[in-house]
């Protein structure tokens, strides 16, 4: 699986190189990525919605990433994909500590890399511990 998922990084990065170049451009340099995941709201909600100016300005200016879906229910697995690249759940239904996830994911990959990272978690309810991966 993680061949699989190396391959496929390397071919989406050889194909944004390849256009790219067709072009006479180079890959931009970034040093941040923020990635803002919404729940509970359809595309035609968000996207072009006057309810939502800030985040339509983020989305001119740097990008939208229009291919990312749900893969599972409820929202856990959802998370688990984003960070992970794998379908990986607990069914909602274990706190962490019974459920351990050994999977390399962004996080530990760019600590790995001494890289930092932050999660910022707007709105998101009443905590309950089996909704923390």
């Amino acid at each position: 699986m993680q061949r699989l998922r190396k391959i496929f990084v390397l071919s989406i990065l050889g194909l944004l190189i390849c256009t790219l170049q067709a072009r006479g451009q180079t890959l931009p340099k970034f040093g941040h990525v923020v990635i803002v995941p919404l729940e509970n709201h359809s595309y035609s909600q968000v996207v072009g919605s006057s309810s939502m100016p800030y985040l339509n300005s983020l989305i001119s200016k740097y990008g939208l990433a229009t291919n990312y879906t749900a893969n599972t229910h409820p929202s856990i697995g959802n998370y688990f994909t984003l960070t992970t690249g794998q379908i990986l759940t607990n069914d909602d239904s274990a706190t962490p500590s019974s459920f351990p996830i050994s999977q390399a994911n962004i996080a530990s990959l760019l600590q790995a890399a001494g890289k930092t990272w932050k999660d910022y978690p707007e709105t998101s309810g009443n905590y309950i511990v089996r909704h923390d991966p």
